[in-house]
């Protein structure tokens, strides 16, 4: 089925995975998303990092995706939000890599105009019982939505939330449809 632009609902976007131009040096990235026909980028916040190190500013990053009509619209991942968050099955480079703390995360976030967030649970399965995965998921949400950002958790089987079905009952557990202002 081939999707017509005109049959889309307005203000639907798509945003480009970061896996896809993970490879390719910010400037590129940015062109490639635009070429490609999204309208929003993802990215890693060690990426930004890595980027803001090599002399581009966040500021600067902004400003090109801006100038290609791109919205650096989501940070992913956010690993640090629950206290036991260190996966058994990575090496130290994984880890010190995904080690970006909740403040740093949100700042990044901040200076991109990110308004979306994925929250990985780096942990191994089984660490928490259901009422301590949803009391720190529910503290990272409230946290997420003082930003005014969205806050999404994504399950992944080899960690501590494998199955879409968790995730779910993570987030009706903690009724986080909308946060509380």
């Amino acid at each position: 089925m081939t999707h017509r632009e005109e049959d889309l609902k307005p203000g639907l976007t798509f945003t480009m995975p970061f896996s896809n131009v993970l490879h390719l040096p910010f400037p590129d990235k940015v062109r490639a998303t635009r070429l490609a026909g999204f309208h929003e980028l993802a990215i890693q916040p060690q990426e930004v990092a890595r980027i803001a190190a090599s002399g581009l500013s966040i500021q600067n990053m902004r400003l090109i995706a801006d100038d290609n009509g791109i919205k650096i619209s989501r940070l992913d991942p956010l690993c640090t939000w629950n206290p036991n968050w260190y996966p058994n099955n990575m090496d130290d480079s994984f880890i010190a890599d995904h080690s970006t703390t909740t403040l740093e995360f949100f700042e990044i976030a901040s200076e991109l105009g990110c308004t979306h967030m994925s929250l990985n649970a780096t942990f191994t399965a089984n660490t928490y019982v259901l009422d301590e995965l949803v009391s720190h998921y529910a503290e990272i949400c409230r946290l997420a939505h003082e930003e005014g950002i969205v806050c999404d958790l994504e399950p992944i089987p080899m960690w501590g939330v494998t199955s879409l079905e968790q995730g779910w009952d993570v987030g009706a557990d903690g009724k986080l449809t909308h946060p509380a202002d």
